[in-house]
């Protein structure tokens, strides 16, 4: 998949900008995590009482989740998929507190909210998922005080590519 191959490069190219700099940034070198199985992702689409977006999937079995994939972001594996992870529950408290309403991130419901990845602290990247029903893409937002919505997650992963890109880091 490109898109591993270009965010392992800009990896590396903060770590070196880094080094010069004199700043040990060798935590920002990680590769993604092995290729999730069918079982696996089955697994996290049944605690999610819903199915994942084809693209998402896609995903997945190229990199079951990646630490620290965009400086201190992570995309987070299948077993982490879940409606009742810490992440999900925060953001869900966060958004309440704030007034946040499901009309304003253009759904109908918290239900089917699904955080897929973030910095695990006030940093989130969510999507939905898809019912009963498959489907080839399903919108992601990232929710970090604001929120941003991407149509698909491969245009979410082109913007983190072009940030990265952009970056003087």
């Amino acid at each position: 998949m490109a898109a591993i191959t270009t965010l392992s490069a800009e990896q590396k190219r903060w770590h070196e900008a880094d080094k010069v700099k004199g700043v040990d940034s060798s935590w920002k070198l990680t590769p993604p995590n092995p290729a999730a199985t069918d079982a696996e992702i089955q697994a996290a689409e049944q605690r999610l009482a819903s199915k994942l977006d084809d693209q998402l999937k896609d995903w997945l079995r190229h990199a079951n989740g990646w630490n620290n994939f965009s400086g201190g972001d992570s995309l987070y594996p299948a077993s982490e998929l879940t409606r009742d992870s810490h992440e999900r529950t925060f953001l869900l408290e966060t958004l309440q507190i704030n007034d946040v309403t499901p009309a304003e991130l253009e759904m109908d419901s918290f239900d089917s909210l699904i955080v897929i990845g973030g910095n695990r602290q006030s940093y989130f990247i969510v999507t939905t998922g898809c019912g009963d029903h498959s489907r080839p893409s399903a919108p992601v937002w990232e929710i970090d005080g604001d929120h941003k919505k991407y149509a698909r997650l491969e245009e979410f992963i082109q913007s983190t590519i072009d940030l990265m890109k952009s970056s003087k880091h």
